[in-house]
């Protein structure tokens, strides 16, 4: 990513909003607000520990609902948003902070990843048409260790 292209540019005051927005939206568990984030071909990606793939903006809210059920409290907080802007799309990269904690067990759950999006403007607004979470570091080893757990009973 050339990181020093168009920064100025008013899309990226827009993106940031997006972004924030985005956060805004999980924190506030705000199914409506999520849904207009959104193209209708959307694609959202969370690779592993906890891995997931939705396709379409209806089957992205549904995920986005399910993952929201299993946090007592959930925070997401974005840092350090680069973006290239070509037109009428972009592309962005952005670190994340998440905490939570589970409904079933209490446990504490935090994470740094990056966000990796691809934006397209519709009717003058910027949506994610795509967006490919990578953890980088998953704190609390229990709340790890509960998950995979879980995702190795929901296999049998």
């Amino acid at each position: 990513m050339n990181n020093n292209r168009r920064l100025n540019s008013p899309a990226l005051e827009e993106i940031q909003t997006l972004v924030s927005r985005f956060a805004d939206a999980c924190m506030r568990r705000d199914a409506v607000a999520f849904k207009q984030l959104w193209t209708a071909d959307a694609v959202w990606k969370i690779g592993e520990p906890f891995p997931l793939l939705e396709n379409g903006r209806d089957n992205v809210v549904a995920a986005f609902v399910k993952l929201l059920g299993q946090w007592e409290f959930f925070a997401q907080f974005p840092h350090s948003l680069l973006v290239e802007v070509n037109g009428p799309s972009a592309t962005g990269q952005c670190s994340v902070e998440e905490l939570g904690q589970n409904t079933t067990t209490n446990a504490s759950y935090h994470n740094i990843a990056y966000y990796y999006d691809d934006l397209r403007q519709e009717n003058g607004e910027w949506l994610f048409c795509r967006r490919d979470y990578r953890y980088l570091w998953l704190g609390d080893p229990w709340c790890f260790l509960f998950m995979v757990i879980r995702k190795l009973a929901s296999l049998l």
